[in-house]
């Protein structure tokens, strides 16, 4: 995609550095490993990369263009957060023609968090001609305890065609299509609770024997599961806050385990060699 390219291009440039791809579901590019390890690091941080997400309870079947299970984000983190965000996001979408004398640019103050993980910061929605684009997060929280907050730059690339009016409708409309029947009609909620149950088993089996990596996938697949399970028959709230206070345990403890060495371990080996 060439604004994926572009804007690599603008945040090499600021000196970030490209962060390998991974290959499990994520729900939003924060939960990539690259970047979580990157939140709990001691170290001055600068990444950026493209993560594949699919988010359950978005899947429309291809008839919203703006919503559907499958999408793509670029992803930049940087700590210490730079003091000019702002302009930096304007100069960042001028480098793909996106120029304020020719486009509505601006933002509208949030709160953003993944609460089933208990993660989230203040920042800004960032729209573009009216479509919501981005969001910019000073992400202070990360399984309830409290980091040394870092800037979070999240660009939702289909939703930058669509704004720029490159793109009318999904370009995955027979895929999404196909996992919009099966999330509606044909999945079995019985072997999904079994799913959610044994990534929480070997979840909390990896932490045990300090596996930082796999704690990571195996949290990021316990939370797919409990979403494929709410979308199609939605949890009542005792159970909710039930299996929500399970994966912030799990997602706490990580980030007891985490903090410092070993973290910065995992995040040298994902944004080395990526020239390659």
């Amino acid at each position: 995609m060439e604004i994926g390219r572009t804007l690599s291009q603008y945040w090499e440039r600021k000196g970030c550095t490209m962060a390998k791809q991974w290959d499990i579901p994520l729900p939003a590019a924060t939960l990539h490993p690259a970047v979580f390890t990157a939140l709990v690091s001691e170290q001055p941080v600068s990444l950026y990369l493209t993560a594949l997400c699919r988010r359950p309870w978005d899947s429309r079947g291809g008839g919203n263009p703006l919503r559907g299970l499958f999408h793509q984000q670029f992803e930049v983190f940087m700590r210490p957060a730079p003091a000019n965000e702002r302009q930096l996001i304007f100069d960042s979408l001028t480098a793909i023609g996106t120029e304020k004398s020719r486009h509505e640019i601006r933002f509208r103050e949030d709160y953003w968090d993944i609460p089933e993980l208990a993660i989230g910061g203040r920042g800004w929605e960032i729209f573009l001609n009216g479509i919501e684009i981005g969001q910019i997060t000073e992400i202070c929280e990360v399984g309830g305890i409290k980091i040394d907050p870092g800037m979070e730059i999240t660009y939702g690339l289909e939703r930058l065609t669509q704004a720029l009016g490159l793109q009318k409708e999904s370009p995955l409309t027979e895929c999404e299509n196909q996992y919009w029947g099966y999330l509606d009609q044909t999945v079995n909620i019985d072997s999904w609770y079994d799913l959610m149950a044994i990534y929480r088993y070997e979840c909390e089996n990896a932490l045990d024997d300090q596996k930082l990596l796999p704690a990571i996938d195996l949290l990021n697949s316990m939370h797919h599961a409990y979403w494929i399970i709410n979308r199609r028959s939605p949890m009542g709230s005792d159970e909710k806050t039930l299996h929500r206070s399970r994966m912030q345990n799990l997602c706490k403890r990580w980030v007891t385990m985490a903090t410092g060495a070993k973290a910065d371990a995992i995040y040298r080996e994902f944004v080395a060699g990526t020239h390659l």
